[in-house]
């Protein structure tokens, strides 16, 4: 990663408050990104889509890009246009790099909906899956024989 994505020091693995509604952690040593959204709302979309876009141009090309959004505090989740036009730019953002994202929702009616938004909707660059936990999303982007 570049020095701007890294972070040094005792607090290296803490989580990083990106905005009034976003934190950005570290794992592995820096090989897992995760992003934990605290609302719903425009300015919460924002600052996640435009964090993870960083994210995605700053990653080097040879190394396969493992990512976490973690949509559980989030409060009611409901796939707003919004939402939908935003994760679609994102999805957009580097085609040429290769990886997987774990997306993490509330065992929600709506959480339903957005997962088969995630899964059919958006452009086939990275594998996506969804998850009810993020014990199991952090599992499937470990094992390197995941899809």
């Amino acid at each position: 990663m570049t020095e701007q994505a890294t972070n040094e020091g005792p607090n290296a693995n803490l989580p990083e408050k990106i905005g009034q509604y976003v934190t950005r952690e570290w794992l592995d040593n820096k090989h897992i990104v995760q992003f934990r959204l605290y609302s719903i709302t425009r300015d919460a979309i924002d600052e996640w889509i435009n964090s993870s876009r960083e994210i995605f141009l700053q990653w080097p090309a040879h190394e396969p890009i493992l990512i976490i959004h973690d949509f559980t505090e989030s409060g009611a989740l409901s796939l707003t246009p919004y939402i939908r036009k935003r994760a679609s730019e994102l999805a957009n953002v580097r085609p040429e790099l290769m990886g997987r994202a774990a997306i993490v929702f509330p065992r929600t009616i709506g959480a339903q909906a957005a997962k088969i938004f995630v899964l059919i909707s958006l452009q086939k660059h990275r594998v996506r899956r969804v998850f009810f936990t993020v014990d199991e999303a952090l599992g499937w982007l470990r094992n390197s024989d995941a899809e």
